[in-house]
């Protein structure tokens, strides 16, 4: 007849194999009573839960039968608990189980040759018998995952690395809110409101935030064009540009805008309400405010400055905001921007003065840390003497020389432009205009920081008063010496005004500029060249602040808006393409922060070719690991021979 084993296929005794002898077959702890030996757990250790005679099977007219009459922990057949009078015929590919103190022992009962050491099908419990198929599926659930990572690595390297070549730009008359229009004979400069960008509500979609000629505050869904939300009650001054940051730690952008009441009002991004607003501050107030945090307590703070010759500092909490003002001996009519001048890691206010002084303002201690008198600076670099430089503009913040500690960048509304070393404030160099400015008009004119020429380094772009624009490198050529890399000269009756916006378009490792002419045209120009990449065609009404530029509809192309004199919000969509709701250039001066710089996210190609290395690993792994566990119970028979 043919001979029959059991397999050991989990526990201790897996890949054993035991033959069944004639005409019994007994089963138990005790080597001295039992063909078949089990005597040891998972841990190696005697099993004191298999009786020392366990189990019986017995050859009786050509079947094979299963007893177990006196043993403790008793015997299971395919899941199920012999009685002590009880016999069971087996059949092949039955499973016997003897439980055990630590992992059960289970058998499988097969004729000779059929050496089946596959995972229990029959007995054991749930988890034991379906373990391949609980493999299988969490192999499919991390292979589908490492899939999706190598897959979404794969196509935000493929966004980072694609250029667009030729840069396209297609116009369109985006939106036209009547609320937002000019009023008959106003200025347009009065009246009209510098747009801001960012994700109010966390929905992935960028938001366009602009005051309406009548005050009131309102939010565009950029994908949808349809309010967010509109607030009647905050009676915003139009011409001084909102600020947008994150008051209330909540990781969403509120707003901040100064009302007609001499207030600075804090408004909820997502729901459009008001958060605080400070006490009636004396004078007109200048601005957009800067927003850092000013004393270190994780909060951002806001600072502003008035026509009364005072900087104003709100130290914000989560629900309200604490005010201190600082008189200052000096005409100001700048606007405040924040960098960290005493390298302590927390930002101070800055602020220009009429009387060419940059006034430091230390926001712990509450008082004014020190001044620099950009007039003498200036007299000792050209030997001109009787300086009279009106600081107006923000002063800009950027590590210009690469020495890690970042310098300042002053602009005067004469045109004259100087950098200092921000370890020592010391002059770095300086560009002279001989331009006249309109002292009238501090808006003319405006500077930009940005990597123009891929050396990692912020260089300068800068519109003169006489609307040239000009390009400098930030590091200078020497003491004193700028570095010209590129100009464009005032060409007949056009010239460059406002302020212009920096992003890398063409994706080739430069920040390019978007500016305006006194027509209203854009240019993008090249940055690292001056080339034009495109130039709006026609005649245009004038443009209201700076361009912003943003994925506005989420689309993973970069989109520039601008607001025209018309009240027309107008979109240049590019197909540069961009990851998730990129903002580069969200507002005024480029940040809350009013550096003159634009929000650049370094992605590092490296870093998402290791992701999809990491992804082919894991996939690697995981069929290597269900190919051994396949495969090394098939060898079983081989390798454990009794």
């Amino acid at each position: 007849s043919k001979n029959y084993y059991v397999l050991g296929i989990y526990g201790y005794y897996l890949g054993k194999k035991f033959r069944i002898t004639a005409p019994e077959t007994r089963i138990g702890r005790d080597r001295k009573l039992n063909h078949i030996v089990i005597k040891r757990n998972s841990k190696g250790k005697i099993d004191q839960s298999v009786s020392r005679r366990h189990a019986k099977i017995t050859y009786k007219n050509n079947k094979y039968k299963l007893t177990d009459k006196r043993s403790k922990s008793r015997t299971y057949i395919n899941q199920k608990k012999l009685g002590t009078d009880e016999e069971v015929e087996l059949r092949t590919g039955d499973e016997i189980e003897i439980i055990s103190d630590r992992k059960s022992h289970i058998l499988r009962f097969v004729p000779e040759g059929k050496w089946d050491f596959s995972f229990p099908k029959k007995a054991g419990a749930w988890h034991i018998r379906h373990r391949m198929k609980i493999l299988n599926v969490y192999s499919l659930i991390v292979i589908l995952l490492a899939c999706f990572f190598f897959g979404k690595a794969f196509l935000i390297r493929e966004i980072i690395t694609e250029r667009p070549n030729p840069l396209l730009v297609q116009e369109q008359d985006w939106y036209s809110g009547s609320a937002n229009g000019q009023t008959n004979g106003a200025n347009p400069s009065e009246s009209l409101s510098q747009p801001a960008m960012a994700d109010l509500n966390g929905d992935d979609i960028l938001d366009l935030i602009y005051i309406s000629g009548k005050g009131s505050l309102t939010s565009l869904n950029g994908l949808s064009k349809t309010p967010l939300w509109i607030n009647d009650e905050v009676d915003a001054i139009p011409n001084i540009p909102v600020t947008v940051a994150d008051l209330n730690n909540d990781r969403k952008s509120d707003i901040i805008v100064v009302s007609n009441d001499s207030r600075l009002r804090a408004i909820d991004g997502n729901w459009g309400i008001e958060i605080w607003r400070s006490p009636i501050l004396a004078g007109s107030l200048i601005g957009p405010p800067v927003v850092d945090d000013f004393n270190g307590d994780g909060l951002n703070d806001l600072a502003i400055s008035s026509s009364t010759n005072a900087v104003y500092l709100g130290y914000s909490s989560l629900r309200n905001s604490r005010w201190i003002k600082l008189d200052l001996d000096a005409q100001i009519r700048g606007i405040a921007s924040a960098g960290d001048i005493t390298l302590d890691g927390i930002p101070e206010v800055i602020i220009g003065t009429d009387t060419g002084k940059i006034v430091f303002i230390d926001g712990t201690n509450e008082k004014i840390w020190g001044e620099i008198n950009i007039n003498e600076e200036l007299n000792k670099a050209t030997g001109r003497f009787n300086q009279n430089n009106q600081i107006r503009h923000p002063v800009g913040y950027g590590d210009l020389n690469g020495d890690g500690t970042p310098d300042l960048l002053v602009s005067t509304i004469q045109g004259n432009i100087i950098a200092l070393d921000g370890s020592n404030l010391e002059r770095l160099w300086y560009d002279w205009s001989d331009a006249s400015p309109d002292t009238e008009s501090p808006s003319e004119g405006g500077t930009a920081l940005g990597d123009l020429d891929g050396d990692g380094l912020p260089d300068v772009v800068s519109i003169f008063p006489d609307g040239e624009l000009k390009a400098l490198k930030g590091t200078g050529q020497a003491r004193d010496h700028k570095m010209l890399i590129w100009r464009k000269p005032v060409r007949g009756p056009d010239r460059f005004v406002g302020k212009p916006a920096l992003a890398d378009l063409n994706k080739n490792g430069t920040q390019d500029v978007i500016v305006a002419n006194n027509t209203g045209a854009l240019h993008i120009l090249e940055g690292a060249t001056g080339e034009l990449l495109w130039r709006e065609k026609g005649v245009w009404k004038p443009v209201i602040g700076s361009a912003l530029v943003g994925d506005l509809d989420n689309n993973h192309t970069l989109d520039i808006i601008v607001l025209k004199a018309t009240g027309k919000f107008y979109k240049l969509a590019t197909n540069s393409l961009t990851y998730e709701n990129s903002v580069v250039w969200g507002q005024v001066f480029g940040n809350n922060r009013n550096t003159h710089s634009a929000t650049v996210k370094e992605e590092k190609i490296s870093t998402y070719y290791a992701n999809m290395g990491i992804s082919v690993a894991v996939i690697a792994a995981v069929l290597a690991l269900h190919f051994y566990f396949r495969n090394r119970r098939k060898k079983l028979a081989q390798v454990y021979l009794t």
